[in-house]
């Protein structure tokens, strides 16, 4: 299963084993079909911020899109990556689409032709995540070689490498939104911080460890942060979610129901009496998808 939002805050997608997407929506309480019987396993979903787009990566290696709306596939699918398409992530406002794949490549699409931007971005083992900055100038990378890679999107070049996870896979990447932060999770089981910065030289960015926030029991499968920048939930293969405080590291609250691997989480907000209230969304191997307030 994977999960993304739409730009309401309410409503989110959901891909699932059996190939289907459904839009669910937990202010009207309603879930609905949107795509039925894919061809293929659907590893990631993304909805565009105009909320006119939805793509999905699959294992056949194709990127596939569809009208946010109606649902109806918008042909012709994207069929350059050579292996499982294994995350796929919209710009924040440009029309540029990240992927990345077991081929050891980072791509960018523009939306509109379908078309290649640039060169490939080059790695030396499967590429399980992928992510863009706020401000949508780096693309963050998350790689089986145990590292973090950063990357300009206008140029395609390598602006930054983290320090190694100890020689565990990196399954997971996000930018807090402030666009201080970058969390990833590894197959270690623990989640790192790091802390961006511009270096001085070119557009070379610094990656400085925080914290190395530790007590999930497995691999972790995904990090996002609220969008004040103050929490991270983590998921993991533990059947847990975590939600920890930036930038101390502090455990808030460890969210537990889910009987197997709670494969992606999201924040979603309602506004009560002119205030935000937030609440974590996540969805599991066992066929569920849950709101934790």
């Amino acid at each position: 299963i994977a999960i993304a939002p739409f730009p309401k805050p309410t409503k989110f997608i959901v891909a699932s084993d059996e190939k289907t997407l459904r839009i669910c929506d937990f202010e009207s309480g309603t879930i609905s079909r949107f795509v039925d019987e894919l061809a293929s396993r659907i590893w990631s979903v993304t909805v565009s911020p105009e909320e006119e787009l939805i793509a999905s990566g699959h294992s056949d290696r194709t990127i596939r899109f569809f009208h946010a709306k109606s649902g109806a596939i918008l042909d012709p699918p994207i069929v350059d990556h050579t292996d499982y398409v294994r995350c796929v992530v919209f710009a924040p406002k440009a029309p540029i689409l990240a992927s990345s794949s077991d081929d050891g490549t980072v791509r960018l699409w523009d939306t509109k032709t379908r078309l290649q931007k640039g060169s490939s971005m080059l790695h030396d083992d499967w590429v399980r995540h992928v992510a863009f900055s706020p401000n949508e100038d780096i693309v963050a990378s998350a790689c089986d070689d145990s590292y973090v890679y950063l990357w300009d999107v206008e140029t395609n070049d390598l602006v930054a490498t983290s320090a190694s996870h100890g020689g565990s896979m990196v399954w997971a990447v996000s930018f807090s939104p402030n666009g201080l932060y970058l969390a990833s999770g590894a197959t270690d089981s623990s989640v790192r911080l790091w802390r961006l910065s511009r270096s001085g030289i070119g557009n070379l960015l610094d990656v400085r460890l925080v914290r190395r926030l530790a007590g999930h029991g497995d691999v972790i499968r995904s990090v996002a942060f609220s969008r004040d920048s103050k929490r991270l939930c983590s998921t993991s293969d533990d059947g847990t979610a975590r939600i920890w405080e930036i930038p101390s590291g502090a455990v808030v609250r460890v969210l537990r129901g889910h009987d197997s691997t709670v494969n992606g989480a999201l924040y979603s907000y309602e506004q009560t009496a002119q205030v935000d209230r937030a609440r974590i969304v996540t969805c599991s191997s066992d066929g569920t998808v849950r709101r934790w307030d």
